[in-house]
């Protein structure tokens, strides 16, 4: 009996709310069984009302009566299963104090019988069978009932240990499937881990070969604008000299008819003083303007030079902002693969906790779960 109540006591998680119902049923078929065992019982003991052997037995049995209606009243299962236990103990030891009582009985009307002849033996005698027959049924009908209530719960204990080995069953298959879907997240999130790095990397290093090789041309345009600005500014100093070296070549030729003139025709010799005066003059005019007009070309050409270094220079941050751009779209590209990426993390990571909350019902026991 301890072992039963200890068996059906003590159930799984899992199981936990049918075993006590389970439990609760057992308790009222004890209690069920003890009823009728005691109204028996009583009705026995209070038909030798007229025995004095049976005085002691009928408050015993009273007192039984008074405890099985004070079961009803009892909330507490593992109290009233003591209560039972300890009340189908007296139960037994006041049938066996009615087989005591019956032998005595017996065995003293047989003395009685011996000894005398009194009229009323074969009454007595009919009484102690029918005692006896009684006392047999009683006995039968109990060995009955312990036999089936023996029965049903050795049925209802074969069922609850199957069902606690499918429980087991069930955990240990959802504990093996938890641990593969906890080794496939590990992996999957280290694997897409390296793959996000070995991109990150390769896109810097292929930014910094870009930035590189547009410094690189950069530099050797400006270098090259600088020596054609160069070759340029010397090729118009050179024929500004030329020029400039002409001009000198005709004045001084002109001079020198001057002067061949005036020593032809010195007659003429006023009118060629003043026609060198106005020569001298719109000469030193002319050169006056050359410089001014070489000034003006220089600063022209110096301009120019400006104005070209300056388109080079929006040219090349008009294709570095290109290759910017195409930097970013492409950073763009990949922040939105990497929050693809985090969704669905997210999702393997509320897939584990389902199972793990469901490993938790199961067995009752957290599993550690480590993520990557």
């Amino acid at each position: 009996m301890e072992t039963l109540r200890k068996q059906l006591a003590t159930p799984t998680r899992e199981t936990d709310q049918q075993c006590e119902t389970r439990y609760k049923q057992i308790v009222e078929q004890f209690t069920n069984l003890l009823k009728v065992q005691v109204g028996a019982l009583s009705r026995f003991v209070h038909s030798q009302a007229g025995s004095i052997e049976y005085a002691e037995l009928r408050q015993t049995v009273d007192q039984l009566i008074r405890r099985v209606a004070g079961l009803d009243e009892i909330t507490q299962i593992d109290s009233k299963m003591n209560l039972i236990e300890e009340t189908l103990n007296n139960v037994c030891e006041a049938y066996e104090q009615v087989s005591k009582a019956l032998i005595r009985t017996q065995r003293e009307a047989q003395g009685k019988e011996a000894h005398t002849e009194h009229p009323s033996s074969e009454d007595i005698a009919d009484e102690v069978q029918d005692l006896e027959n009684e006392l047999e049924e009683l006995q039968a009908t109990h060995a009955e009932e312990m036999e089936s209530m023996q029965s049903k719960f050795e049925y209802q204990l074969k069922l609850l240990r199957e069902r606690l080995e499918h429980e087991e069953h069930r955990r240990k298959k959802a504990q093996e499937e938890l641990q593969t879907l906890n080794s496939l997240n590990d992996h999957s999130l280290s694997t897409m881990k390296k793959t996000h790095e070995e991109m990150l990397a390769e896109q810097r290093r292929q930014y910094e070969e870009q930035i590189a090789a547009l410094h690189e041309e950069h530099a050797a345009e400006l270098q090259e604008e600088k020596k054609a600005t160069r070759m340029a500014l010397d090729a118009v100093q050179r024929a500004h000299d030329a020029e400039l070296r002409n001009i000198n070549e005709k004045v001084r030729s002109i001079g020198v008819n001057s002067i061949t003139s005036a020593q032809t025709n010195i007659s003429a010799e006023s009118r060629a003083d003043v026609q060198s005066t106005r020569q001298s003059k719109m000469l030193e005019q002319m050169s006056t303007e050359l410089a001014q007009l070489s000034a003006l070309y220089s600063a022209k050409c110096l301009e120019n030079s400006q104005l070209d270094e300056k388109m080079s220079l929006l040219l090349a941050d008009k294709e570095n902002q290109s290759s910017l751009n195409d930097v970013e779209a492409q950073n763009r590209r990949l922040q939105r693969e990497l929050r693809q990426k985090d969704t669905i993390i997210e999702e393997l990571r509320q897939t584990v906790a389902f199972l793990e909350r469901r490993a938790v019902d199961l067995t009752g026991e957290e599993l550690p779960i480590k993520y990557g």
